[in-house]
């Protein structure tokens, strides 16, 4: 279907949601001082000048218990002096004593101890970025990684088959694009990483739960997000089942762990862009990112781009972006973007509809038909004129996104103006010289639910004219003309 599309290299790719970062030297004290990180610097530190180790690269057994003791990295539920000594003295390895043994081993991966030979020492790299923030966020991102990295491991122990190994990473994501401060359900976040998974009965959502839910305090303690129950009543009385069957868990994302999640989302080849930089972009790639950002990014992003300039200075610059006729997605884009401002606009708008070349015209009628202020007249005025363009603009951009996109917005006449007036529209649709009407007759001939619209498209479908043959060339077939 001829139209509009973002460039190859960003297809079949969603973009994370814009999101603004806290100032560095917040995040750099968000990081330091969480748990895990603390921990993990304080124990590289420990290690000097030299401790010994065992063949496993871990500490003996005499100096773990010199080191709990020391760091205070005694288990969370023995608070008294007497258990605590009791517990030490039982240690048999350090692999019961975990809050030992996993800031050791992240340690280790982060190269701030170098243990080798028998020894383990604060690595070079530790003593000479230990005063660098550069350096220390680098090494929370790594920590934050490597955890994620991790749970995959304990993911593939103990999560139903079906459930996969990426169901942290997952939620993550999920995370990261609700709004800043939002706190999800648990078993919603579960529910949503396993949507597309084809095992979504109660067995397995209660499985992947149970199995989250501790790998989800352990990402806690790299600070990168907040897991809590709230109490009684707080919410609506939805049952819970399991582990969880007290209350539903909530998880919000941390400021420091929208950073981290960010780098990790960076680092799998996803555009995470940030508010500020996107905020002055062109409207050219600002219209082309639309289809990548999720129902919940797109928002942000049209009220970022949107709120950085006036509503005249927006379709000023929106105009030369989607005036060639081949650019649908944009156009589509454009008339959703315009439509929060459309108040400031009518004038604008209308002088547009009448004075544009006719896709820039469609566009602008697209908006002032959304907006459902325009006089009856009016209305039908322009949705005679500029109508038919449009609609063409909505079908082949839908189009672009997949059947179910198409299906999806044909099934829910409320989706747009355009939808709930397909059917008087669809005639329109040849006359109107868009060069993909025949290709949406097609498409909605094929897809449209109502019998009615789909068989009024099909019939309107143009019939390829008959080839005309010309003289037979001396011993071979007659050629077209």
């Amino acid at each position: 279907m001829p139209s509009h599309h973002t460039p190859s290299v960003h297809q079949h790719r969603t973009s994370a949601r814009l999101v603004a970062l806290q100032p560095e030297e917040l995040l750099v004290f968000d990081a330091a001082h969480s748990p895990l990180m603390a921990d993990t610097l304080n124990l590289a530190l420990w290690t000097g000048p030299t401790t010994p180790v065992t063949p496993d690269l871990l500490p003996e057994l005499a100096m773990a218990r010199e080191a709990v003791e020391d760091l205070a990295l005694w288990p969370d539920d023995l608070t008294c002096e007497d258990s605590r000594s009791v517990w030490l003295h039982s240690l048999r390895s350090v692999s019961e004593a975990p809050r030992l043994a996993i800031p050791w081993r992240a340690a280790v991966h982060l190269d701030l101890i170098d243990a080798a030979v028998g020894q383990a020492r604060p690595s070079r790299e530790l003593e000479e970025g230990l005063d660098d923030p550069d350096r220390l966020l680098q090494w929370w991102v790594g920590l934050l990684s490597w955890t994620v990295d991790e749970s995959r491991r304990v993911l593939t122990a103990l999560a139903p088959e079906n459930v996969g190994t990426q169901l942290l990473s997952r939620v993550l994501h999920r995370l990261y694009e609700a709004l800043d401060g939002a706190r999800l359900r648990l078993d919603d976040l579960v529910a949503d990483a396993l949507a597309d998974s084809g095992r979504t009965d109660a067995a397995t959502l209660r499985g992947a739960e149970e199995a989250l839910l501790p790998l989800l305090h352990w990402v806690s303690e790299t600070g990168a997000l907040h897991v809590y129950r709230p109490g009684p009543g707080t919410w609506d009385g939805r049952a819970g089942h399991g582990s969880c069957a007290a209350g539903p868990h909530l998880v919000r994302l941390s400021p420091l762990g929208r950073f981290g999640v960010r780098h990790m989302l960076l680092s799998e080849g996803v555009p995470a862009p940030l508010i500020d930089e996107f905020a002055e972009e062109s409207a050219e790639t600002f219209l082309d990112s639309m289809p990548r950002f999720s129902d919940e990014g797109r928002l942000v992003a049209v009220d970022t781009w949107m709120s950085s300039r006036t509503p005249a200075e927006a379709l000023r610059e929106i105009q030369p972006a989607v005036e060639s006729p081949g650019m649908a997605m944009r156009r589509v884009h454009a008339a959703r973007a315009l439509d929060t401002v459309t108040s400031d606009l009518l004038e604008r708008l209308q002088l547009v509809v009448r004075t544009a070349p006719v896709a820039t015209a469609a566009m602008a009628g697209h908006t002032l038909l959304a907006s459902g202020t325009l006089p009856a007249d009016q209305h039908e005025r322009i949705l005679h004129e500029q109508g038919p363009w449009a609609a063409v603009d909505l079908v082949a951009a839908t189009a672009l996104q997949g059947e179910d996109a198409l299906v999806r917005v044909l099934s829910d006449p409320g989706a747009d103006v355009l939808t709930l007036n397909l059917h008087r529209l669809v005639p329109g649709f040849a006359s109107s010289g868009h060069p993909a009407a025949t290709a949406a007759l097609q498409a909605l001939a094929e897809h449209h639910p109502e019998r009615e619209t789909a068989d009024l498209a099909r019939r309107l479908v143009p019939v390829p004219a008959p080839r005309r043959w010309g003289r037979r060339r001396r011993g071979g077939p007659p050629w077209p003309l």
